[in-house]
């Protein structure tokens, strides 16, 4: 059905009620002013034409005028214009609480929300949300969903894929519709609706600091972000401008847009350096196409290239970026971090720390990179060394953290048995601002060195690793341990 015939289905209701009003209206008009006296005498009770009669008495009725004037009056049906306007009340009031009921919005049809989608402010509007409910429901055909698609794509005047503006309007719609598209594919054939995703290319943001010491590695945040049809993966070459040689390869676990980002280390920054600038490449490939296809390619399929370029500022000193914090608040917080430490008797890993970072999320540490270096002794000897960061503060949106394990003597803790659990157990916590500079951008970090003597927990249990959001591509393709 075309679009006029869908709107005037939609709207028939409220057509009728229109007509009704506009027609009782002229009704109303014609019964209380239209039968107006013409210059002739007319009975003022029955109306008879008394123009050629004599006298004040109707020969008609029998009714006696008290003037000639009562001859020339306009004749009124008010009854007739009462139940009239009772009935346009009542109809315009049933029209009313229609739309009060559902909304002006949500009574208007498909095709013209979808017309209207470059008005809206963003996703959050109620054009989206009614959009969204509709194919949530699923009361939106398969022309209409290829029509909201087409617009989002193409974007508007005011925004076009991917900027944050097109994100923050039509790509969280894209967000929303593309889980259901996945359970109406034919096999592991791409739906009809899902082939325009394809175009559209990926949103990438690098992000670091701005200032950094001289001789130091900025640790740069990589994230991508893409709105192609669920099971695809997105592989992203990064290649350092000033030296090619600094090439990195990695890719991203489909369908995960969520805030983890990869991090990419920069090499050793010179004191002269004002940049960093990396070109970009982008490729996508189904998670179900072959190793090499037909036409002997491994399968990527490249979708965008750009250069990003990062302004950085060089410092002479750590003191120059950030200054310590240190006192009695912030370190008894510091303390509460480290909850226990457990000997897993399966899985990837024998021991793992409890790491109970919200203890920081107060006042006191608001503007405070934490960096600690966590070293696990076992009669007076390094066991395992946990490097963790993370940004502080009752103001932080992204509360989480980001670890590295740069030692771990797995043969030792493979070989605890129950009765060392309880012996000679040491954590020592020790600050390190290299490390807090990976958190993120804070004029603060946290300063201390502190040591809990604990004994061990244990559990049985297979601890599976978690899928990685991000691996190199030389690497296989399996979980991350933690």
């Amino acid at each position: 059905m075309n679009l006029t015939g869908q709107l005037i289905i939609y709207w028939l209701p409220y057509i009728a009620g229109i007509s009704i009003v506009v027609i009782g209206i002229f009704y109303i008009w014609k019964s209380v002013f239209a039968d107006r006296n013409r210059g002739g005498r007319r009975c003022p009770r029955c109306w008879y034409d008394m123009t050629y009669s004599q006298g004040m008495t109707c020969s008609e009725c029998g009714h006696t005028a008290q003037s000639e004037q009562d001859f020339t009056h306009t004749r009124r049906r008010w009854g007739r214009a009462s139940f009239v306007l009772v009935l346009c009340v009542a109809t315009i009031l049933g029209m009313y609480w229609k739309l009060l009921d559902r909304g002006i919005i949500a009574s208007l049809p498909t095709p013209i929300l979808t017309m209207v989608m470059p008005l809206a402010r963003d996703s959050g509007s109620e054009v989206f949300k009614q959009l969204s409910r509709r194919m949530m429901m699923s009361q939106v055909t398969d022309e209409q969903s290829e029509k909201i698609i087409a617009r989002c794509v193409k974007g508007d005047w005011t925004s076009s894929p991917p900027d944050e503006a097109w994100i923050n309007k039509y790509g969280m719609m894209l967000n929303t519709m593309r889980p259901r598209l996945v359970g109406r594919r034919n096999g592991q054939e791409l739906h009809t609706l899902e082939k325009p995703l394809l175009n559209l290319p990926v949103k990438v943001d690098f992000d670091t600091r701005e200032s950094w010491p001289a001789g130091a590695s900025a640790r740069i945040r990589v994230r991508a972000r893409n709105w192609w049809p669920a099971g695809h993966y997105c592989r992203m070459r990064i290649t350092n401008v000033e030296d090619p040689t600094d090439t990195r390869i990695i890719v991203q676990q489909p369908n995960r847009n969520g805030p983890r980002a990869y991090v990419l280390m920069s090499p050793p920054l010179t004191e002269t350096q004002k940049e960093l600038a990396y070109e970009v490449e982008v490729y996508r490939r189904r998670t179900n196409d072959d190793e090499v296809n037909q036409s002997g390619d491994d399968g990527w399929v490249r979708v965008n290239k750009e250069t990003v370029t990062l302004p950085i500022t060089i410092v002479d000193s750590l003191e120059a970026v950030f200054e310590p914090v240190s006192d009695e608040v912030t370190t008894k917080a510091m303390k509460s971090v480290f909850g226990s430490v457990t000997r897993w008797t399966g899985g990837p890993q024998p021991v793992r720390f409890q790491v109970l970072m919200r203890q920081t999320f107060i006042p006191e540490f608001n503007d405070t990179a934490i960096g600690v270096s966590v070293e696990l002794f076992h009669n007076d000897r390094v066991v395992r060394q946990l490097d963790l960061w993370w940004i502080a503060g009752d103001d932080v949106t992204n509360r989480g953290y980001e670890h590295a394990v740069p030692f771990e003597d797995p043969e030792t803790l493979l070989q605890i048995k129950d009765e060392d659990l309880e012996a000679n157990w040491e954590l020592r916590v020790r600050s390190d601002p290299a490390l807090a500079l990976r958190a993120g951008d804070a004029p603060f970090y946290w300063k201390g060195d502190f040591t809990i003597a604990f004994t061990l927990d244990s559990r049985e249990n297979d601890v599976r690793p978690k899928p990685r959001n991000w691996w190199v591509d030389e690497e296989e393709v399996e979980g991350d341990e933690k």
